[in-house]
């Protein structure tokens, strides 16, 4: 087996209070500390930088079949230029509904993308943080050797669809583009 790349982010020793020091926008700067008090309450763990720009709180360590493993952060945020990202682990913001309930905002995956804190229902996003906490510490128990084996059904989900997707469009009929049918038509009335 080939050596793993080390991870790029990575907690690092600059502090916190510094990178959001140097938020010039007042409004984003303190739904930064806001969410550094939340998540702060939620992890009951100090705020870390992660890489040169996420602000992260708690971590995890993971290891999967590949043998790729690491750690990462429980979760965290990073104020970027477009938006102010919130990063929880665990796929919470794929959920049906829950982006919609959340209110104005983007997002899937492990991010969410909101333009200021209060356009968003603060206690579904408490909600949304815990239950990420609660299902990364259920898939990478401290301990553990290995992913759990949901993580291996994506690759399987994506043939299945690939296989449907195939099927619907061997069986779907091809249209004739409309210069197909005038130039038929064409051939017709010429004939007679």
């Amino acid at each position: 087996m080939s050596p793993q790349a080390a991870n790029k982010t990575v907690a690092t020793a600059a502090k916190v209070s510094a990178f959001l020091a140097k938020e010039k926008d007042a409004h984003r700067r303190a739904d930064c500390e806001a969410l550094v008090a939340l998540m702060s309450d939620l992890t009951g763990e100090p705020a870390v930088m992660w890489g040169a720009s996420i602000v992260g709180f708690g971590t995890y360590h993971y290891r999967y079949a590949s043998g790729r493993e690491g750690d990462f952060l429980v979760i965290g945020f990073s104020p970027r230029k477009a938006a102010l990202t919130i990063y929880a682990m665990g796929g919470v913001w794929d959920e049906p509904g829950r982006l919609t309930a959340l209110g104005r905002c983007t997002g899937g995956g492990s991010c969410l993308y909101v333009k200021r804190l209060g356009d968003i229902d603060q206690g579904l996003l408490r909600k949304a943080l815990a239950e990420s906490m609660a299902r990364i510490r259920r898939m990478f128990p401290p301990g553990a050797t290995t992913a759990p084996a949901t993580r291996s059904t994506k690759p399987a989900a994506k043939k299945a669809a690939k296989k449907v997707a195939k099927t619907v469009t061997k069986n779907a009929k091809p249209k004739k583009s409309r210069a197909a049918k005038t130039l038929k038509s064409t051939r017709r009335s010429s004939r007679t």
